[in-house]
């Protein structure tokens, strides 16, 4: 009887993912074709290229939501938790990463007005609504494919990894100059420009604690509390910029503890091998 259920379940799992699965089909396909197009064509315009790039991160992102639901009806139906769709989201999470990092690079200490060149193109095809929207989307598509993997998935700690990733990545296309001469509630947009930036300042303290977090947790790795010390000293500056002179203080303030922290773990370390 219970195999029979259990036949019953997978026949009822297999009808539900079926449409899923034709749509998964679809996004790969589209999202080849404009990998191909980006990789092989010469873009006179940068605007097209852009175009071209944000298209490419949505999909991966839509298909990503797709592979989660998969693996969700899956446990909800037959209790097995479908970890290969999981391993292709965590793939294509990578894959959106990477794209945004060629709009807007990689690099988190870079000076807030860097890519003022790239904004004269990026802010023509995109607007800070749809920037917000963007950064939710995949913020989101990350917590639930991190939730979905548990706690104890040996992919636990490598998520701090790569939401410090995606932060540097949506920092990197918000254009915090525009944010900053668009400051009057007067100004069309304010709300959406608003919500961009206090959902970035979230975004970078939480990338912060996370690597301090892990840094005590995995074996006290220096590189773990130099990102963190990294993205503290980058929500200082936005601060600073912002004219939020007690916030800036307090990320200082906090800034220094956890720098003094790191030198006399180092130093503590650097004794002990030396015993």
């Amino acid at each position: 009887m219970a195999k029979q259920a259990s036949s019953v379940k997978k026949a009822e799992y297999n009808e539900r993912i079926t449409p899923l699965k034709a749509k998964i089909n679809s996004y790969l396909e589209k999202i080849k074709k404009t990998e191909i197009e980006i990789k092989t064509k010469t873009f006179d315009d940068r605007r097209e290229q852009f175009k071209k790039l944000l298209e490419l991160i949505r999909d991966l992102t839509a298909l990503g939501y797709i592979e989660i639901n998969v693996s969700i009806m899956s446990l909800e139906t037959i209790n097995i938790k479908n970890e290969n769709y999981l391993n292709d989201v965590r793939k294509h999470v990578s894959e959106v990463l990477q794209y945004i990092e060629m709009i807007g690079g990689k690099i988190i200490d870079t000076p807030l007005n860097e890519n003022e060149e790239i904004f004269q193109d990026l802010n023509q095809i995109i607007d800070d609504s749809s920037r917000l929207r963007l950064i939710q989307s995949i913020g989101l598509l990350i917590d639930r494919l991190e939730w979905m993997y548990g706690d104890n998935s040996k992919w636990k700690w490598s998520f701090v990894d790569i939401e410090g990733r995606f932060v540097t990545a949506a920092k990197n296309i918000v254009d915090f100059t525009s944010i900053i001469k668009n400051l009057d509630p007067s100004i069309p947009g304010y709300a959406d420009r608003m919500d961009l930036y206090n959902l970035l300042r979230l975004l970078i303290n939480e990338a912060s604690d996370r690597f301090r977090d892990k840094y005590e947790m995995t074996g006290k790795g220096i590189d773990d509390m130099k990102s963190a010390l990294n993205f503290l000293s980058l929500l200082k500056r936005i601060h600073l910029v912002m004219g939020e002179e007690d916030e800036a203080a307090e990320c200082k303030k906090k800034y220094d503890i956890w720098k003094k922290k790191l030198e006399e773990d180092t130093k503590e370390k650097e004794n002990k091998n030396g015993q």
